[in-house]
């Protein structure tokens, strides 16, 4: 945004693009970053009320405070400046990146405020899909992407015969509706199944040892 000096223009967009691409660098995003910091100026409180608030540490909620002291305390003018540059220029530019052959993962930079690991990533997902990514493209980025990026593909990322069985199995179709990947019926942890009954139980045992 500070390279392309207020001009968001498509050519501008695709030019940096295409130096990206031919540097064969990979790109993580954080739209959903992006979107909370923009949140947090109209109603902080509101994103601070939402469930899943509840898997937080008290830690981190202190280190949410520090950290949101620097983006409140931002003039008018520059928030104007965030949202313009966000929905102008970070949004088409994730796009343009994706057609231009950038490799892209899905990321969340969740230590940021109002961003709940785990949480944030389905968030994250569903931004590429309204940028105008197709949902298939969009589960490579959080899954496939992730191992080939790490050398790793040979040994987990896709669905085959003799590769690690890492696995969240989901009730609804995240090919339809990229939102069904929050529809988790249990997750495979190194061939073993963990229902979601038995994984909430798990998170509130572990929440109630830190607790003590």
């Amino acid at each position: 945004m500070r390279q392309a000096k207020g001009d968001y223009s498509k050519d501008k967009i695709d030019y940096f693009a295409r130096i990206i691409a031919e540097s064969n660098t990979w790109i993580t995003p954080t739209l959903v970053m992006s979107r909370n910091i923009i949140s947090t100026f109209d109603s902080l409180e509101t994103k601070l009320k939402q469930p899943e608030m509840q898997y937080l540490h008290p830690m981190t909620k202190g280190i949410w405070a520090f950290i949101n002291n620097m983006y409140l305390g931002y003039p008018k003018e520059t928030r104007q400046l965030i949202r313009d540059g966000f929905e102008k220029f970070q949004l088409p530019f994730t796009k343009a990146l994706h057609d231009a052959g950038v490799k892209v993962l899905a990321g969340t930079d969740s230590f940021l405020p109002t961003l709940v690991p785990g949480f944030s990533l389905h968030d994250e997902l569903k931004e590429f899909v309204d940028v105008g990514l197709t949902p298939y493209e969009v589960l490579k980025m959080s899954t496939t992407h992730p191992f080939e990026y790490l050398g790793e593909l040979e040994n987990a990322g896709t669905i085959e015969k003799n590769k690690i069985a890492n696995l969240v199995l989901l009730e609804k179709n995240p090919l339809e509706d990229i939102s069904n990947t929050r529809s988790i019926a249990g997750v495979i942890i190194k061939s073993h199944f963990i229902s979601l009954i038995r994984f909430l139980a798990i998170s509130r045992d572990f929440k109630a040892c830190e607790l003590e």
